[in-house]
């Protein structure tokens, strides 16, 4: 095997060409990792052109910069991977070029054998392309760099003659030409005629720059955003799919293995084209999509969660068998295809189910303690808390055991076994917890049809629906800590009823409105959801209570219009209510309490939900 030496007098032209086109470093590095990259035989035209022209046309001195800037978030990757054959001995005098690059790109010259690899630009990388070429012993296979600096061409031409690579390499050399462009600028690009008796490119790979990931970190600056914008790449990746009958666009992680498969039968059919060539226009559309929604929001000021524009894109992760209803039709989308949940058993989740466990998930999740809820139609019907999650879960069981058959179940810890016991013969349709102990699944998984699910969370930032014939869209609602609420009447709470009041105010945010929720010891009592009238919803909630209610608490979840709701209250034994306020009748209501004798907490927050 003969080694290349990359010594101090190759360093002087790495230049911007250091870094080279590294779509191969992208598009095959999952599929490498895995093991599912054989060598192709040159079956398939591979030309690689990642790096943008304009990128190649800026200032010498920063040359290196912006271009080695490209590739540094992409070196983790190489990490990962095995290298198939040893590398060659490449002296450490004067290295400049990320060893992990050459390395890498060795690697894979090796597994994939492309007949020519495209490059914008020569430098070092021209040399450890050539040489990993010679190394695959691809026969005619070569490096064609563009360069449009012809004291730069000769100095390439003179390393590659001095590495003995000339049989490897060709070097193009192209004028630029002044182009007008937007504003009466006038930026030079190559000559159309610089690309004369090339190949023609078969394959397209672009990973475009990391815009999204970069503002989704905090303190981030628009200068900062703007450098993450990339330009040429979805240029590239849009001509690619518009011409996808003859070059293939690769931008998505999730088609490598695919396209892999395709290649190793000697032809890329025309359906998987047109597959590539959709998810590229889907790709494009959302990273646009994504500039222009985080631009927009820096119009209303830092900070800002909704701009002026508003947009979205999803991928569909599940053709539901229908919707609420039969005759509906249904299907779930989530950001880039993946949702945060793992199913482990059971039916498929229908349209309901979905709408429900994330109703179980973020009410249980509220809980610092363990706690576990049983859920109807969205609405809670059952709460508890406990010392354990199986005490959690037997309580709310217990809060309303006839509502509980067919429910969905969340629980805020490890479904254990002790769980499963205590679920026992009752049907269920959902159990939704952060995970489930090996004994807890071999025991519900007798239930064929329960489905059981995992999730680290489901809670979003924002709150998204459909009215009025277009979108609402809100932040999620939170709740405030019990310290800034105030005690309004007479009667001061002790401190196990601000505890017990806190449990019931939990809840009651959680339930439609209007919603009057009565607890005792960290357990749902009595639920009133969903009613017209605040005094229906405090009739309600008595009537549903499944124990006695005198002793108890009661949370509603906005003001008492009249104290007719809290007489109801009060005759069925509650003594102490939370309550928002705000209401231009609350002097009344206070006046009620204090002649009644119980004691009522404003929150000053209110928990409406629709």
């Amino acid at each position: 095997m003969r080694g290349l030496r990359i010594t101090g007098k190759d360093l002087a032209f790495a230049g911007g060409a250091a870094v080279l086109s590294l779509a191969v470093y992208l598009a095959f590095g999952a599929a490498l990792e895995a093991g599912a990259i054989q060598a192709a035989a040159g079956a398939v035209l591979v030309v690689l052109a990642v790096l943008e022209v304009y990128r190649r046309i800026v200032a010498e001195q920063d040359r290196t910069r912006l271009e080695i800037r490209r590739i540094e978030p992409l070196l983790a990757v190489y990490r990962l991977l095995p290298l198939r054959a040893p590398l060659p001995a490449m002296a450490n005098e004067g290295w400049s070029v990320p060893p992990d690059s050459a390395a890498l790109l060795i690697s894979l010259v090796r597994e994939v054998r492309p007949r020519t690899v495209l490059e914008t630009g020569c430098g070092i990388s021209t040399l450890v392309l050539a040489y990993a070429l010679e190394e695959s012993g691809e026969p005619g296979a070569s490096v064609v760099a563009i360069e449009h600096d012809p004291k730069w061409a000769a100095t390439c031409r003179r390393r590659v003659a001095e590495h003995g690579l000339e049989a490897r390499v060709r070097i193009v050399e192209a004028s630029l030409v002044p182009t007008d462009v937007a504003g009466g600028t006038s930026v030079p690009f190559y000559a159309p005629s610089a690309f004369d008796g090339l190949p023609p490119i078969d394959l397209v790979v672009v990973n475009l720059y990391p815009f999204e990931a970069t503002v989704a970190k905090e303190g981030v600056t628009v200068p900062e955003a703007i450098e993450q914008i990339d330009v040429g790449g979805p240029s590239m990746l849009r001509a690619a799919a518009k011409n996808h009958k003859h070059v293939i666009p690769l931008c998505d992680p999730a088609l490598y293995a695919e396209f892999m498969k395709e290649l190793e039968t000697g032809t890329i059919s025309d359906a998987f084209r047109f597959r590539a060539a959709v998810t590229t226009f889907a790709r494009t559309a959302e990273y646009d999509l994504a500039i222009s929604s985080w631009l927009s929001r820096q119009l209303d000021g830092e900070g800002s969660q909704l701009g002026e524009r508003f947009g979205f894109s999803m991928q569909r992760v599940q053709t539901l068998r229908y919707g609420e209803n039969p005759k509906q039709s249904a299907a779930l989308y989530a950001p880039a295809g993946k949702v945060p949940y793992r199913q482990l058993h059971g039916k498929e989740l229908s349209f309901n189910n979905l709408i429900d466990l994330e109703s179980a998930w973020r009410i249980a999740s509220e809980f610092a303690g363990p706690a576990c809820v049983v859920i109807k139609h969205t609405n809670p019907c059952g709460v508890g808390t406990g010392d354990t999650i199986d005490a959690a879960l037997r309580s709310a069981i217990a809060a309303d055991s006839v509502s509980a058959f067919g429910g969905i179940i969340g629980a805020n810890r490890q479904f254990d076994d002790a769980c499963a016991d205590a679920v026992g013969a009752l049907f269920l349709e959902v159990i939704v917890a952060p995970s489930f102990s090996e004994g807890a699944k071999e025991i519900l998984g007798k239930k064929k049809n329960l489905r059981l699910v995992e999730t680290d969370g489901l809670r979003q930032a924002l709150d998204i629906r459909t009215a009025a014939g277009g979108i609402l869209v809100q932040t999620a609602d939170s709740i405030a800590p019990s310290p800034g609420w105030k005690t309004v009447t007479k009667l001061q709470p002790d401190e196990e009823t601000m505890r017990a009041l806190e449990f019931a105010w939990i809840v009651c945010a959680h339930v439609k409105s209007n919603a009057i929720v009565i607890t005792r010891d960290g357990q749902t009592v009595g639920i009133g959801a969903g009613q017209m009238s605040r005094v229906d919803s405090a009739k309600l909630a008595v009537t549903k209570a499944m124990s006695p209610t005198a002793g108890c608490v009661a949370a509603s979840d906005a003001f008492f219009p009249f104290r007719d709701g809290l007489d109801i209250l009060i005759d069925a034994g509650i003594r102490a209510i939370v309550q928002p306020g705000g209401s231009v009748r609350d002097d009344e209501v206070i006046a009620a309490a204090d002649e009644r004798g119980i004691a009522m907490v404003f929150t000053g927050e209110r928990h409406f939900r629709h």
